[in-house]
């Protein structure tokens, strides 16, 4: 950061009183700044997910700048928004489909919620190249033994982003994918084809 003109002054150091986007401590001062909001409205941080915050029959979900609001009354949440609102600059988009890439879809009468991530598996296999797959019942076929033999390399195949994209997944929204997703995690330093298989 530069000093602005007629400002320089030498062998002085500008001591910045408030955060500027972009720079390493933005993001501790903004969430100091929300855990002070949120404790006030009635909010307190969660021990196991510093994004999340839990108040009386609420949930509140932040990443980066992004906020999700779950609650069991509408008017609850509309008074938590609106001190949100006023705390901070912000918009309200209304109810939620998307967060973080999830889809969400509720059935209000049958008090649902149903979570997919569909778009991204499609994302997923057509940019590894795998539209030419079929569906299986199971992600891994019982008994199934991998090993990791040198001679049969996957050299070109992005073998670790494709583990990644998998674990995305498996922790997100398809915990059925996790052991199968844990045993090919194993082997991204040295891949073969009956890996990628």
């Amino acid at each position: 950061m530069d000093m602005p003109p007629g400002f320089e002054v030498d062998g002085k150091v500008w001591k910045l009183k408030k955060t500027l986007y972009g720079l390493k401590q933005a993001p501790r001062a903004w969430h100091i700044k929300l855990t002070e909001v949120l404790d006030k409205i009635g909010f307190n941080c969660s021990t196991a997910d510093p994004g999340l915050f839990v108040g009386k029959d609420m949930l509140l979900m932040v990443y980066v700048d992004d906020v999700l609001l779950c609650g069991n009354g509408t008017k609850a949440v509309e008074s938590v928004k609106q001190l949100l609102l006023t705390a901070f600059e912000g918009r309200d988009l209304g109810p939620t489909d998307y967060f973080l890439g999830i889809k969400i879809q509720r059935d209000r009468y049958r008090r649902t919620v149903f979570l997919s991530q569909e778009n991204y598996v499609k994302n997923i296999i057509e940019r590894f190249r795998m539209t030419d797959c079929h569906t299986v019942s199971t992600p891994m076929e019982p008994g199934t033994k991998l090993t990791s033999d040198t001679a049969m390399t996957a050299s070109h195949f992005p073998y670790q982003e494709l583990v990644g994209c998998l674990m995305y997944l498996a922790v997100s929204t398809r915990p059925d994918i996790a052991y199968a997703t844990n045993c090919l995690a194993r082997f991204v330093c040295a891949p073969n084809n009956n890996h990628v298989q």
